[in-house]
């Protein structure tokens, strides 16, 4: 059974390419971004078309934001499989309680990386000690990409605003 289309509009288009490029770009796309080559093509002409044009998308619109939803949404999963492994080991909860005493700031992780070394000489499983380092590397980058995304949803929210109080004529 055929895939169904990304683009409901889509059109199959020829463009000549080296193998090797194509290949591997393909395979860091998938690993890295979850993305195909087509997602990827398309948003690079999209972005250049933009510059071609002179024209600014609407900030929702526009490839940075759909990247970073899609990360985040990535990340948002990646600490949730990572919190129910440690779970099912039954040391998610101790570790937390450990991690609070070392004093790690949960606000945004600044400080993780000098509880790392405390953290790695207090705990007996080292499986558990880096699977919960994972976690914690996981948690910054999301926190750092929440802050973004708040940002730019800011932005879009007075941009709208603007958009809807400006008097038309």
């Amino acid at each position: 059974m055929p895939r169904p289309k990304k683009y409901s509009n889509g059109e199959a288009h020829c463009f000549h390419v080296d193998g090797e490029v194509y290949a591997r770009l393909k395979q860091v796309l998938a690993e890295r971004f979850g993305k195909s080559v087509s997602e990827e093509v398309n948003d690079f002409l999209r972005k250049r078309l933009v510059e071609l044009e002179g024209t600014q998308p609407p900030a929702y619109e526009t490839v940075e934001y759909e990247a970073l939803k899609r990360e985040y949404a990535k990340l948002f999963d990646e600490v949730e499989r990572l919190k129910a492994v440690l779970k099912k080991a039954g040391c998610y909860d101790e570790l937390i309680n450990l991690v609070r005493e070392l004093g790690l700031d949960f606000g945004d992780l600044h400080n993780m990386w000098d509880i790392v070394p405390k953290l790695m000489q207090s705990w007996k499983d080292r499986g558990q000690t880096h699977m919960f380092i994972n976690l914690l590397e996981t948690a910054k980058k999301k926190r750092e990409l929440e802050r973004k995304l708040t940002q730019a949803r800011m932005a879009i929210s007075q941009k709208t605003q603007t958009n809807n109080s400006s008097p038309t004529s």
